[in-house]
Formats: structure tokens, C-alpha cells, sequence
């Protein structure tokens, strides 16, 4: 039996006990759980993973929801020991929930949250803004009815569309390889005769069950040099991972809760990887260096080289944009959808500044882009290919024997996904004949263990899980994982998109009242929060 585990207690007259299995970053997610009646115990045992039994005896008797780790395993006997102690919901401290048993979950009416690559409010900057739409989107779900339709509400957003803007369908290329949503969405045209108020007719008269009437257009409110085409017309508004500021166009920035730091670190991995730094840094602290030597630690430039992204979503594309900006590499990826946005970005379109052609205007080489047919022909082209794809039974080993063969000799392979993608066993053989080949690794096929002899591979730089490890986002996930299990305690309703939830990371207003993201939301039958957007502001 468990012995009793060690916690760190916070409001202990609170209403409502909350356990975090770990100590996490920042206060705030400790402040507004207190704020709402809740007793919060920490538990401060000095063992870095819980086994069930130790979290069994935390969940106690009592215990209205617990936020966890990815590193334990949630399965059908915590979920069990959760709901006979009363408990309502659980939260990953993750992107991802591999480690947990959703089904079980369910099964014992308990929610699943996770804290997903999001976009956050932290370094948002109010500027004026030019905004020009030709065609507006109405995603219309078949699933969700909203029977509170007001109609000043939506016209605090609908005020700067114009007479002959067209309600249309949006082109989907939100994210090449991320859907952000399996509903079934329809859309429907209406011509714009008289202005907004058609709008509002469309939803109210024909009671149309609303997914987000603005929703893709108040998050790309950005208007810069570049263009993009949507639904056969041309709208100047940009998703925020590509504004390029200019005194024409000054833009509101936004930064991805995870995404840009994890693609930081993929960058920063293949940096190091490139020029040497790890082995030289150990052979500086060894006391090894006695002069300088033309043959000392030479590495690869990364100028004019070729960047290989398998995986072009949202991390895929920050990263491959981090490369060709900041290095000036040639881009070549693999995805199964197009991810035009980077594509536009590179080489740009009629009428739009890429940075190619901000490069060509400076007497510099254009940088260039190629979509490959196939993952081998990334392999076999790139010098540095980082690798981004879901993990699935398709992507299992996606990296093995034969693919690291058809790679070149002195490419950098770096990986921040999921371990399982390469068959590390396949990969040290391969860093022991290829001593000119260089692997980062973020994550790992048996975590937190390495295959045998990775370890002593100096052409291998290998960190532990640390992507998210920047201090604003770890401290954003604390807060979404927090206030997931906070909403399901207090009967909030869910968010409806889980991957715009940077109202909830605004330190300087209260969150909205909902569940930032339940992934086991449908099958609970829980309410989505379909009017998030037209209920509370983003200015």
C-alpha cells in the first residue's frame, strides 16, 4: 500500500478540492482556482513520476478533480478511484494524452482536458489596423444549436463589413495536416446588399445553429503586404504566424502558446547540431583546448542549404519559417494537404511581398520552396530535416533502417514530435557508421529511457522533453489545465475551439467562463460554448 504522499495545501477552507500531482510554473492558475471556492493541495513528493497507487492515495475520499502529468498512467483504476471520490474532471498539463485511457474516462463520467497549441495574449500589441474582406465565413455546425442569438452582440462584429462583402465559404487551409475540428460544417452564400444586418438575418431568421460567426476573422484582423485568396476572392486579413509588420500596415502580433517554443527548440537543436556546439562546449570543460586548429569542430553552414519539414502544420511551418528566415535555407516539405500560407510566405503571390522577394529586392539570392510527392524525397534531398508528424500506427518507426540510409551523409535529423517516430535502435547503428551525421532529440522511443548507447554518441545532442520549456507557456498550460478541470466543476460549458483560447491567458482580465478544452467533450454530451467570441470581446 501507497504510503501517504507529501502536498503543499492552498485555501484550505475551500469549497471544492483540487489536486495537482505536480508542482507547475507560475501562480496564476493557483490564484484563480482559489478565487473560485477551491481547496488546492500540490502534492511536493521528491519522486518524478507517481506511481497509481501514490496517486490514488492523493485523490483520497474527496476530490472534485485532479490536474496530471503526461508521464502517468491514467487509466480505467484512477478514473475509477477519481469518480467514487466525487471527481468530475481531469487535466493533462499536455499537449498531447497519449498516457491517458479516454474511454475509461467517459466510461466513469469523468472529463479529459488537455492544453493545446494555442495562441496566446501575453505579447498582443493594439495598433491600427487596415482590415479588408471580400468574402466573410459562416461556419454553420449541425451539431451545436445556439438559442441566444442577440443580435447587438454579433454586431460588435460584423460593423466593419461592408455593402458587396459576400458571406462565403473560407478556403481550408487553416493548417495543412491539423484539422482543427471533426464536426460537420456547411456553409452557406448570401449576397451583402443593404450591409451587416443581412448577417444577422441569415442566423436569427433562419435560426442557424451558429459554430462561430467570426471566428476565423477576429484572430486574422492582421493586415500586412501579403495577400491570401479565400473563397475565390482575395482578402488582405493573414493568420497571425505570418505578419510581416510594415509602417503601411501596422499589425497586432500574436504568439502561439506552444507552438513557436517548440519550433524554437527544433531550431535551436539543429543549430547546435550544425555548428558542433555541444561536443565543443564538453571539450572546452574538459580542459581540452590549447590553441586554435583549422580542423577544430568544423561543422555546416546552414546558408543556402536545403530545410526539410515532414509534417507541415502549425509547428512544422513556425519551424520551417524560423529556418528560412533566420539561416536563408531552401525549404522542402512533406505533408499530406498544402500548406499554401508557407508556400506564400517563401516566394509570395501576384500583388504580395514575400521574403524571397524581399531577399531578391536586396541583391540577395531568393530562397525557394518544393512540396515533395514523398517523405524519401525530403530525406533524400534535405541537410536538415526535422521531423513533425502525428504519432499513429502510420507514423510509428516512420524513421528506421531504411529511410536513415537513403538520407545523406552528413544530414542533422532533429525530432520534437513523439519518440516513437524513429526506431532509435536503427538510429544509434546509424550515428555508429555515419560519425558525420547528427541527430537532435527533444523526445524518445522508451522516454524517459534512451536505447542502449545513444547516450554515448557525441554526434547526438539529446535533452529531456523540454519544447514546451519556455517560461510563458509552461506557466499558460498551468492555467488551461487548471481552469479545464475548474469548468467542469462549476458546470461551465466547453470551448469550442480548443486551438484559440487566448482569452483565457490574459492576465489582465478574468477567463471566460467555459472549459478552454474537453476532448472528450461530444461524448459526454457536455454543451459547447458556441457564442465565446460574440460574449466576450477581444478589445
Amino acid at each position: 500500500m501507497a504510503q501517504p504522499v507529501a502536498i503543499e495545501v492552498w485555501n484550505p477552507n475551500g469549497k471544492y478540492r483540487v489536486i495537482s500531482t505536480k508542482p507547475m510554473p507560475g501562480t496564476r492558475w493557483i490564484n484563480l482556482l482559489i478565487e473560485q471556492d477551491c481547496r488546492v493541495e500540490i502534492c511536493t513528493q521528491k519522486k518524478t513520476i507517481l506511481s497509481v497507487e501514490d496517486i490514488i492515495a492523493l485523490i483520497g475520499d474527496k476530490c472534485d478533480g485532479v490536474i496530471g502529468q503526461l508521464t502517468e498512467d491514467w487509466g480505467d483504476t484512477l478514473f475509477s478511484a477519481l469518480s467514487k471520490a466525487g471527481g468530475k474532471a481531469f487535466s493533462n498539463m499536455a499537449v498531447g494524452y497519449n498516457n491517458v485511457d479516454v474511454n475509461a474516462a467517459t466510461k466513469y463520467g469523468v472529463a479529459v482536458g488537455n492544453t493545446p497549441c494555442s495562441y496566446g495574449s501575453k505579447l498582443f500589441c493594439k495598433a491600427t489596423m487596415s482590415f479588408y474582406v471580400v468574402e466573410l465565413n459562416v461556419a454553420v455546425s449541425l451539431h451545436y444549436l445556439c438559442h441566444d442569438v442577440r443580435l447587438n452582440s454579433i454586431a460588435r462584429y460584423t460593423k466593419e463589413f461592408q455593402i458587396g462583402d459576400t458571406v462565403g465559404s473560407l478556403e481550408g487551409d487553416d493548417t495543412a495536416g491539423c484539422s482543427d475540428s471533426d464536426d460537420e460544417v456547411r456553409t452557406e452564400t448570401v449576397p451583402i446588399e443593404n450591409g451587416r444586418w443581412e448577417i444577422l438575418e441569415l442566423c436569427c431568421k433562419r435560426h442557424v445553429p451558429i459554430l462561430s460567426l467570426t471566428l476565423k476573422f477576429i484572430y486574422r484582423r492582421i493586415a500586412s503586404s501579403l495577400g491570401r485568396t479565400v473563397g475565390g476572392g482575395v482578402s488582405r486579413t493573414l493568420d497571425a504566424s505570418l505578419v510581416i509588420p510594415s509602417p503601411q500596415s501596422p499589425a497586432e502580433f500574436v504568439l502561439r502558446l506552444s507552438v513557436e517554443t517548440t519550433a524554437e527548440l527544433a531550431a535551436s537543436l539543429s543549430l547546435a547540431a550544425a555548428r558542433r556546439i555541444v561536443e565543443a562546449d564538453e571539450f572546452m570543460r574538459a580542459g581540452l583546448y590549447d590553441g586554435w586548429l583549422p580542423h577544430l569542430f568544423v561543422g555546416n553552414l546552414l546558408k543556402g542549404q536545403i530545410v526539410g519539414v515532414i509534417g507541415a502544420g502549425r509547428i512544422g511551418s513556425a519551424y520551417a519559417r524560423m529556418m528560412v528566415e533566420g539561416f536563408k535555407m531552401n525549404l522542402i516539405y512533406y505533408d499530406l494537404y498544402q500548406s499554401t500560407r508557407l508556400e506564400k510566405f517563401v516566394t509570395g503571390m501576384s500583388g504580395s511581398l514575400s521574403y524571397g522577394q524581399f531577399l531578391k529586392a536586396n541583391g540577395e539570392q531568393p530562397v525557394t520552396w518544393k512540396r515533395a510527392s514523398s517523405m524519401e524525397e525530403v530525406l533524400r534531398e534535405a541537410d536538415v530535416i526535422s521531423l513533425h508528424p502525428i504519432l499513429d500506427k502510420t507514423t510509428y518507426h516512420l524513421v528506421n533502417k531504411d529511410s536513415l540510409a537513403v538520407m545523406k551523409k552528413e544530414a542533422i535529423l532533429v525530432n520534437c514530435s513523439r519518440g516513437p517516430v524513429i526506431d532509435e535502435v536503427a538510429l544509434v547503428e546509424h550515428l555508429k557508421q555515419n560519425p558525420m551525421f547528427r541527430v537532435g532529440l527533444d523526445v524518445f522511443e522508451d522516454e524517459p529511457y534512451m536505447k542502449p548507447g545513444l547516450s554515448e554518441m557525441k554526434n547526438a545532442i539529446v535533452v529531456p522533453h523540454i519544447a514546451s520549456a519556455s517560461k510563458w507557456t509552461r506557466e499558460g498550460m498551468a492555467t488551461l489545465a487548471a481552469l479545464n478541470v475548474l469548468g467542469k466543476i462549476k458546470g461551465y460549458p466547453v470551448w469550442s475551439d480548443p486551438n484559440r483560447v487566448d482569452l483565457f491567458l490574459d492576465e489582465n482580465s478574468p477567463p471566460p467562463a467555459a472549459s478552454p478544452s474537453i476532448v472528450n467533450a461530444k461524448a459526454l454530451g457536455n454543451i459547447i460554448f458556441v457564442l465565446h467570441l460574440l460574449l466576450h470581446p477581444l478589445y
